[in-house]
């Protein structure tokens, strides 16, 4: 299965950068070719943000549903990544 992870973040967000720093490195411990991400200011696609539920930053999005937000523990984003996986 292919997954699109999108992480909505605010600028300066130093909280944000620590979320893609932990998503970089689960996907590349994963090994996972079939998953494609991409960082989205919320700032910039607030309509967006709004319909998926996104209330805070960072908040991360895998296959169009809001699944986490705040920083989130390497556990919780590796088996949410996991578990949609199979």
């Amino acid at each position: 299965m292919s997954l699109l992870i999108e992480i909505f973040s605010a600028p300066n967000c130093n909280t944000c950068s620590k979320s893609i720093d932990l998503l970089k490195k689960i996907i590349k411990e994963l090994g996972e070719a079939s998953i494609t991400w991409r960082k989205i200011n919320v700032l910039e696609d607030i309509d967006r943000a709004v319909a998926l539920g996104v209330i805070t930053t960072p908040a991360i999005v895998i296959n169009n549903q809001l699944v986490i937000s705040g920083l989130p523990s390497s556990d919780r984003l590796r088996q949410e990544i996991v578990k949609r996986l199979v």
